[in-house]
């Protein structure tokens, strides 16, 4: 540890210090993408959580990946009802667009 460092007090939890460290590097983006993807099934629906999962956002494109072509397909009639739910929850999101790919994993 740097001693130049002031002395913490309490313990402090990795997520909280990793949240911190991407608002300093890029500002809002990733924030709301983390806000996406802790409220993901709220906002989607069980079903397609369990398919689906966003992994990007710039621009106001949400990226997600799914499980399977036929999924990808699925969700492209689901587009704009999926765009609509996830700003009525996260108003701060403004997604304007979502791009579908096939999970590599």
């Amino acid at each position: 540890m740097d001693s130049d460092s002031p002395p913490t007090t309490a313990p402090v939890h990795i997520g909280r210090l990793l949240e911190d460290a991407l608002e300093r590097l890029r500002p809002g983006g990733d924030k709301v993408l983390l806000d996406i993807c802790r409220r993901w099934e709220m906002l989607v629906g069980p079903a397609i959580a369990a398919n689906a999962r966003p992994v990007g956002l710039k621009d106001h494109l949400l990226l997600v990946d799914v499980a399977s072509s036929v999924w990808m397909q699925q969700l492209q009639f689901l587009k704009a009802e999926m765009i609509a739910r996830i700003n009525a929850g996260l108003p701060e999101a403004g997604i304007e667009k979502i791009r579908f790919r096939v999970s590599r994993s």
